[in-house]
């Protein structure tokens, strides 16, 4: 018997078993020939007859079905039932089915963890993981979940832990309790009644309160089922499949879901790829599952796919499933496995291993991500929705929310632009260097629209020692707990006063209507007005109000700096620019969360140009450039750059980052490879990562060719 974990060696290929023939000699000898000698093992099953068929395995749904997952029917069904009495007491109509913080609950699925986990361990597993799309919900379906007995008495302990006094309780909530076991948190409905009496609501601290505490819970839940785990299979990895993006409901807070595990398998959803890839730690693999195109017109995706999640330094890919891998009734591959399996061998060729795991280089930009305003903004987006945000389900949320177009936008935006950046936790701000290796030199805020104090004075301090902060829109307007401050917090660090303070932003678009510079960037607010030495623009002609023949154009600046105007009172704002000490603070005002949804579209090419050239400008006089100028023929602007280092070997990666457009992704696949110019900041030559051999001519600007399907992959030799 195997006795403890196999190490991973490079890409790891793994076939989710979902239908497909039954496993057998020859199954496995095609599943290894197609470069795949991993399958999954699921819940309570022996995973011996896999191990002699000489394939290793992983253990999925370790805690079963219905703790950390609830299947469809048992949500439903209590869904239903809240629903028909939605008036009713919560302690008795919003008890999720399984209370995370029911100790017979937990302890039934421990010994489920240990039993299977030991199991797994004695045969050699390679990871563990304990569910499929966790979720203190399901997904991030909104519900008040929970108001258990046992979850309501653990809140009043933390409440208590939090506060300090029954009396602070109450002066945050706005509530009357005569003791702590009164305490019992409103409902979304409750909150609501009261919340939009005007455009940003006062009162919810509790309702915020009681969801971050959910988000705690469940991250607890995992922690302790991975324990329990890591008792029973020593030095197996411990993770997770099916991660959702930050949400209000459902407890998806990867800064705390990051702690718990040592590998996860998240949706590339609204920027989650980036925020894990960010805040993971080193050792900690990043999986994506791999699923076969619908249309056979863009069958090809999936090959692209496969390559998207290499070139992003990825442990590995799940591919869903046996099912579609294979043929139907039949032991040969299909269509799907066709197309892949040749790239899956490729994958594993020694020569692919230098870029598993592999450090990104993470530049000068920081991009602060906060669980509170992915709450705010749940309710601010959900106000058109009266009485029916029960109905704001999953994907129609992910449709419409603002923070996860803003948290997109400014992924794809700098990954266009070519610029590197990571992402932070607010807890970073005020560490050193901000949790990387060195002090960045840009903290973007996408939509932070709750700030705590401390944060606010740290970014203060970052301007005044030389930083560069830009918002899209007003930060804090609320603390950290979602009180409201009675105005943005840093409108002084940004330059602005209001004459008014309208939002012109609603679940992920511009409202009807919104100011639009000539080019169509919408602006996020009305009302703003340079205030002192700022200077701004107006919205009405989007040009220098000093020089109204000077035009911001890609890849440059004007020469001349915008200068704000005193006597166009009434007018709406924006680009403000405050400069204090070294730094800067740039209130951009624009709807930046559009630029995901229309970047590939060429109805609005000169919008999306327009909003480049301006980040752009705004960090080129910070003296920030891109990783590498790289240049296409009749491209669009869609080829990202990003530079890996691993055992003292830095490569570099271009991929045409179009995966989201159906058109674009046939055409320039049918074209096939193009050749391609890159400008290095310094003279090196490039050899190619699999073939070893030298690309063009070694100096700053060489000569090479991308491949659109997959990506370009070069080693950096500096001269």
């Amino acid at each position: 018997m195997i006795s403890g974990a196999v190490a991973a060696q490079g890409f790891e290929v793994i076939v989710w078993r979902h239908g497909g023939p039954v496993l057998d000699h020859e199954v496995a000898k095609t599943l290894r020939d197609s470069g795949i000698d991993i399958v999954s093992v699921d819940q309570g099953e022996d995973p011996a007859p896999i191990k002699k068929l000489g394939l290793d395995f992983y253990l999925d749904h370790a805690a079963g079905k219905g703790t950390l997952h609830l299947r469809q029917e048992t949500y439903d069904q209590a869904r239903k039932a809240w629903l028909d009495r939605r008036d009713g007491d919560p302690r008795t109509t919003l008890q999720r089915p399984v209370p995370l913080l029911d100790e017979a609950a937990m302890r039934r699925a421990s010994d489920l963890v240990r039993e299977r986990a030991a199991r797994a361990h004695a045969h050699g597993a390679r990871r563990i993981s304990l569910d499929d799309e966790i979720s203190s919900t399901r997904f991030t379906n909104p519900i008040d979940w929970c108001y258990a007995p046992s979850s309501l008495e653990a809140l009043r302990a933390w409440l208590a832990a939090r506060y300090g006094s029954l009396e602070e309780v109450e002066r945050a909530w706005g509530m009357d309790f005569a003791s702590f076991d009164d305490v019992v948190p409103p409902t979304t409905d409750q909150v609501r009644e009261r919340a939009f009496l005007s455009d940003f609501p006062d009162k919810l601290c509790a309702w915020s309160d009681h969801r971050e505490f959910m988000d705690i819970q469940l991250a607890r839940a995992i922690s302790r089922l991975a324990a329990v785990a890591r008792g029973a299979a020593p030095n197996v990895p411990i993770g997770f499949e099916g991660g959702q993006p930050p949400a209000a409901f459902g407890g998806a807070d990867w800064s705390r879901l990051l702690e718990a595990v040592d590998w996860v398998e998240p949706y590339d959803l609204a920027g989650l790829r980036e925020l894990v890839r960010s805040w993971r730690r080193p050792g900690q693999q990043h999986f994506e599952t791999i699923f076969p195109e619908k249309d056979p017109t863009l069958a090809r995706r999936s090959v692209a796919r496969v390559w998207d999640a290499y070139a992003h330094g990825l442990s590995g890919v799940i591919l869903w499933s046996s099912e579609h891998f294979f043929e139907p009734g039949s032991k040969r591959l299909s269509g799907f496995g066709h197309l892949l399996a040749p790239e899956l061998r490729r994958l594993r060729e020694p020569a692919a291993a230098a870029l598993v795991d592999a450090r990104v280089f993470t530049g000068d930009i920081v991009i602060l991500e906060s669980q509170p305003s992915v709450r705010l903004h749940w309710m601010l987006d959900s106000r058109v929705d009266g009485k029916t945000w029960p109905n704001r389900l999953a994907s129609y949320d992910r449709e419409h929310s603002t923070i996860g177009h803003a948290r997109e936008s400014w992924v794809r935006l700098f990954q266009d632009l070519g610029y590197a950046f990571r992402f932070i936790a607010p807890d970073d701000l005020v560490r050193d260097r901000m949790g990387g290796p060195r002090q960045p030199k840009v903290l973007v805020l996408p939509s932070v629209l709750a700030l705590d104090q401390r944060s606010c004075a740290a970014i203060r301090r970052f301007v005044s020692e030389g930083g560069l902060v830009i918002a899209d829109e007003s930060p804090a307007r609320y603390d950290e707990r979602l009180r409201r401050y009675p105005q943005p917090v840093l409108d002084d660090l940004f330059g602005v006063t209001r004459t008014k303070d309208r939002r012109l932003v609603l679940g992920g678009k511009a409202v009807t209507g919104a100011p639009r510079l000539p080019s169509g960037v919408a602006l996020c607010e009305s009302g703003l007005e340079p205030e002192g030495l700022t200077t701004a623009l107006r919205a009405r002609d989007g040009l220098p109000v000093e020089d109204a023949s000077s035009v911001l154009v890609e890849g440059g600046a004007t020469s001349r700096r915008p200068v704000a105007r005193r006597d166009s009172a009434g007018e709406d704002w924006c680009h403000f620019e405050h400069a204090i000490a070294g730094g800067r603070a740039v209130l951009l005002n624009f709807a930046v969360h559009e630029y995901a949804a229309t970047r590939l579209r060429p109805e609005f090419a000169l919008r999306c140009r327009d909003l480049r050239a301006r980040v752009r400008a705004v960090l080129t006089a910070h003296g920030l450039r891109e990783v590498c100028l790289v240049s296409v023929e009749q491209y669009p602007t869609i080829l990202e750059r990003q530079v890996f280092e691993k055992d003292g070997k830095q490569i570099l990666v271009v991929r045409a980052n179009m995966l989201g457009d159906d058109e674009l992704f046939r055409s320039l696949s049918d074209r096939g490879p193009q050749n391609m110019t890159i400008v290095l900041p310094m003279a090196a030559r490039l050899r190619d990562l699999f073939t070893g051999e030298v690309v063009g001519r070694a100096g700053r600007e060489i000569q090479a060719k991308l491949d659109p399907l997959r990506g370009s992959f070069f080693v950096i030799e500096p001269l």
